[in-house]
């Protein structure tokens, strides 16, 4: 058994986990996450609650052409990042090296993202018409 002593004086390695960005998306991304682990399969629930649509089943399912969109790919590799995350805490493997994104700040991006999607989808950001292809009417 190491002493207390030893743990103290002993420095630890540093941790820091890096979370892919838009463009590694992948239609089945968080499945396995969300079947093995409660926490993951919560975190799933809370994105689908926030957002007002089942992210979950556009991640696990697709189809792939949605998945691509901007306004839901930023939110899927956001909910799998933080379920992935979620579940390593879970494990007692935590980071201590770099920023730290809490649970408040999670949903506070999600709502986030949700009203500015809206806009989008209502006609409120001429930027986002461009960007989009203009208000479909089938919004995420």
């Amino acid at each position: 058994m190491l002493s207390a002593e030893f743990l103290m004086t002993t420095p630890q390695p540093f941790i820091a986990f890096l979370f892919p960005g838009q463009g590694s998306q992948a239609v089945g991304m968080g499945k396995e996450l969300a079947e093995k682990y409660p926490i993951a399969r919560q975190t799933f629930d809370e994105a689908n609650d926030a957002l007002g649509y089942k992210l979950s089943q556009l991640c696990f399912e697709g189809p792939e052409e949605k998945l691509r969109m901007t306004e839901i790919t930023q939110p899927a590799i956001l909910t799998a990042s933080v379920a992935a995350w979620r579940v390593l805490n879970e494990k007692g493997i935590t980071a201590n090296f770099g920023p730290r994104c809490g649970r408040d700040n999670y949903f506070r991006r999600l709502r986030s993202h949700r009203a500015q999607s809206w806009k989008v989808h209502a006609g409120g950001s001429p930027r986002g018409r461009r960007r989009h292809g203009g208000d479909s009417g089938n919004g995420p």
